[in-house]
């Protein structure tokens, strides 16, 4: 026996006036907040990229592979991204 269902029913023209308002489909996706400035009590380092005294351990993440504990550090002032193992 065959089942049917019925037809889907259109959305209200209030929700789609609330959809339309709430999502862009051009908004590109959200990009993780990099810091700018050197965190109070922050030790940088140089950065490899720039030179500067703004290299800081920012977050850890582990690697699906080998399994190592991963630190990425960022550079605060030219926002260079430098990936090292985390010594456990």
């Amino acid at each position: 026996m065959e089942k049917t269902f019925p037809p889907p029913a259109s959305p209200s023209p209030s929700c789609v006036l609330i959809t339309s308002r709430c999502y862009d489909r051009r908004m590109p996706a959200k990009v993780p907040w990099i810091p700018s400035v050197l965190p109070p009590g922050a030790r940088p380092e140089r950065c490899p990229s720039c030179g500067r005294m703004a290299l800081i351990p920012w977050t850890l993440r582990r690697d699906n592979d080998t399994k190592v504990v991963l630190r990425t550090w960022v550079c605060t002032e030219c926002q260079t991204l430098v990936e090292r193992p985390e010594p456990e």
